[in-house]
């Protein structure tokens, strides 16, 4: 038996020993230092360097460099039998770390303080200056829950906060956060403060990053209040800016039983300044009402009573809408129902009801709705809408769903029993669908179609479809949109057909109309991938029926084919093999154009795009293009062409009192240098008796206003002018003095040098 406890006791004295020497001698302290260093790394993806861990049996002496933007100290007194500290720490920001984030301080950031006590009773302390404010934080942890916490934050710089996060300025401005909270007859009490003020935003970084056009004026205020008596939190929250309001006056939190409790009220004073968000012109006022309860312990919505009421909204097509929306819920941690109804001038939901499940997601809706009138919509439109529909809905996958519309004597129906869904189309009015969806009526017309899905695993799902559309265009709102005068009574034909197998959709789409012709567009396209692949071949038969996109009388015909394929950007190609009796090649990848136009008649492509034919002859042409910047370079080679009497050059030439016509101009140039609204272009062209330079004329692309300073060679003068006036009517001009000046000059040269040199000849013999 004793040999039994020795043998114990030498097991335990071995453990305590190799205890000792892992955890407070100078090999185990590196061994320790590692792991904390990996631990750090690993939860972080963070560069922490521990340079320095010396542990005791009474003494804690450690620093940390955090990737070389900050070090963190810690030395002090330690007594592990009765868990007791006695630590200071310091925190310091670098200088120089922070200067590369637009931070300019002299000195490094600091911020330091005490903590001491024992593991289940201390306090902290600390002060120092971070992002702007002086910080100052005393608080007592009692069983590791906070006793007393006194924090005074105010004037943190919300900009610095974002630079020392390597993220853009996206906003400037100020975060005040000041806590005051106490044991009151062993419940915790006090206050919480919360202001935060914001001085700009960085609308044109938010739109670059996060895709959001904000409108101006968005820069958002709050005041959050909190105070804590016991186990109960009321919080008063208020965010507003220019156009909205968001309020929570009542908002309670229970921390034993984990229930929030809150009342709620967004209020949208003004819808206008949304247009920006919306792309679309809006007017009107929105408010939100409303109260709900949360189980927070299980993740569960347990009543929602909801109202939304909007008056004399404008948007899109729609003007003065008014309408009153109720939602109402009622649950418990396993399912909640709801019930939704809405009233307005323009459309009512008379039932909208069903349950939720959190376990498993399913979901079930009985849903009806009706359209009293389509001239609410759009005064020249007539007909009722009704809809019914009920579903039954687990996760992503559809159990069953019968919905059915009759839209002003058009039928649209879907049915599925879970495992396979058929949809049909009717001889949907296409301008009365538009007018519902806030649309235009683009196009007038009806719409026929039908698909069926043998399977309904969106992974996976196969099955077929095909839709017709005929009709013609609505030359008004076409007007509108493209901002031209769009031709009236122009018909067009659509068909599209094709299959899906495991979620790639096959497609073949034909649109033929009194414009131009679709006559091909086929391809594929992965749902799970969202990847296109296609090509077509479009059809220009007469280009004339498209000049009033350029508001030019177009001629002749042209017929393109390429490809159209998106994965995560969009890449597109255009070819054609009689491109004004030339060439073309041109693509467009990651937004950058790039064309090779060979072998082209001048004089037939600017005559075909109604455009000054002042020269005949072959042209190879190449673009570089960005379409983002609105910015490129075209350069065009037109050797061995020729000038017309026409236009400006008649002008010329009977200024001149010379024929250009007649002359080839082997070396013949022009490079445009293409921005947002205007070209910069540069023209040369040489014959053995002219020489013509355009250095820098500009082209106003918005006005069509023309400044072009020229210079002219003809035989042994030189002349010099400017071509002004517009696009549509150019005028030249040009000054004969200075031809006369270059002839003197030449004579000089050629001949007066010639009669002093013999003067002086004679002089010196």
């Amino acid at each position: 038996m004793k040999k039994i406890l020795y043998g114990v006791l030498a097991v335990f004295l071995v453990i305590l020993v190799a205890l000792y020497v892992v955890l407070f001698t100078s090999f185990g302290n590196k061994f320790v230092a590692g792991i904390i260093e990996d631990k750090i790394r690993t939860a972080t993806a963070l560069d922490i360097n521990v340079s320095k861990f010396e542990l005791g049996l009474t003494k804690l002496n450690t620093e940390l460099d955090i990737a070389n933007m900050a070090k963190f100290t810690v030395d002090g007194n330690l007594s592990l039998f009765s868990l007791g500290f006695d630590l200071n720490y310091l925190l310091s920001l670098n200088k120089d770390y922070l200067a590369k984030n637009n931070i300019k301080t002299k000195e490094n950031l600091n911020f330091g303080g005490a903590v001491f006590g024992s593991a289940f009773d201390f306090n902290a302390s600390g002060r120092g200056q971070l992002f702007g404010s002086n910080v100052e934080l005393d608080a007592h942890i009692l069983s590791f829950a906070p006793a007393l916490v006194n924090l005074n934050a105010n004037g943190i710089k919300i900009e610095e906060l974002l630079d020392l996060l390597s993220k853009p300025r996206y906003a400037q401005g100020v975060i005040n956060i000041n806590a005051d909270i106490f044991t009151k007859e062993n419940k915790l009490a006090g206050n919480t403060l919360i202001n935060l003020y914001t001085k700009s935003l960085d609308y044109k970084s938010i739109e670059k990053d996060f895709n959001l056009s904000l409108p101006t004026n968005s820069e958002p205020n709050a005041d959050i209040k909190a105070n804590i008596n016991g186990d109960l939190v009321a919080v008063n929250t208020v965010i507003n800016n220019s156009y909205a309001e968001l309020l929570a006056k009542n908002t309670q939190f229970n921390l034993g039983t984990q229930i929030l409790t809150s009342d709620f009220t967004a209020n949208l004073k003004n819808l206008s300044p949304l247009k920006s968000l919306a792309k679309t012109e809006l007017a009107g006022t929105v408010v939100l009402d409303g109260n709900l309860s949360f189980d927070v312990l299980n993740s569960a919505l347990t009543e929602l009573n909801a109202k939304l009421k909007g008056s004399k909204i404008k948007a899109a097509t729609l003007s003065n809408v008014n309408l009153v929306l109720n939602a109402v819920a009622k649950g418990d941690k396993e399912l909640i129902n709801y019930d939704v109804k809405m009233d307005s001038n323009l459309a009512k939901i008379t039932k909208a009801n069903g349950y939720y499940k959190y376990q498993n997601s399913e979901l079930t809706s009985d849903i009806e709705a009706k359209i009293d009138d389509l001239k609410a919509f759009d005064s020249s439109l007539q007909g009722t809408v009704l809809a019914n529909a009920n579903a039954k809905i687990t996760g992503s996958v559809i159990n069953s769903l019968k919905a059915n519309i009759d839209l002003a004597g058009g039928k649209i129906s879907a049915n599925s029993d879970g495992k396979t869904l058929d949809l049909n189309i009717d001889k949907i009015d296409i301008a009365k669908a538009l007018a519902i969806a806030a649309q235009p009526a683009y196009l007038s017309g009806n719409l026929n179609a039908k698909a069926h899905l043998s399977s309904l695993d969106f992974t996976k799902l196969n099955g077929n479809y095909e839709a017709k559309a005929s009709g013609l265009f609505n030359q008004k709102a076409l007007s509108a949109m493209l901002g031209k005068n769009f031709p009236a009574n122009k018909k067009y034909d659509f068909n599209l057909n094709g299959d899906i197998k495991n979620s790639v959709v096959n497609f073949n789409a034909v649109l033929n109309s009194d414009l131009a012709n679709l006559k091909s567009f086929k391809g594929s396209f992965d749902i799970n991938k969202a990847k296109l692949s296609s090509n077509y071949v479009f059809d220009i038969y007469n280009l004339a029926n498209l000049g009033f996109l350029a508001d030019k009388k177009f001629k002749g015909s042209l017929q393109l084919n390429g490809e159209a394929n998106f994965d995560k950007s969009l890449n597109l190609s255009a070819n054609s093999s009689n491109f004004f009796s030339g060439t073309l090649k041109a693509t467009i990848v990651n937004n950058a154009l790039k064309a090779d136009i060979s072998n082209v008649d001048f004089s037939n492509m600017m005559q075909s795009l109604d455009l000054p034919d002042y020269y005949e002859g072959k042209a190879n042409v190449d673009v570089n293009y960005n379409l983002l910047s609105s910015s490129g370079v075209a350069s065009a080679n037109l050797n061995n062409g020729k000038l017309k009497s026409v236009g400006i050059i008649k002008t010329a030439e009977t200024l001149t009192k010379s024929d250009f016509s007649k002359d080839s101009f082997s070396d013949a140039k022009a490079v445009a240098n293409i921005s947002k609204n205007s070209v910069s272009l540069d023209v040369n062209l040489v014959s053995p008796r002219v020489k013509i330079a355009i250095n820098k004329g500009l082209v106003n692309t918005q006005s069509g206003a023309l400044n072009m300073p020229f210079s002219l060679g003809v035989d042994k003068a030189t002349f010099k002018g400017t071509i002004k006036g517009s696009t549509a009517n150019p005028s030249i001009s040009i000054d004969l003095g200075s031809a006369l000046k270059s002839a003197a000059d030449k004579f000089l040269k050629d001949k007066g040098g010639e009669k002093v040199n013999k003067l002086l000849d004679k002089l010196f013999k």
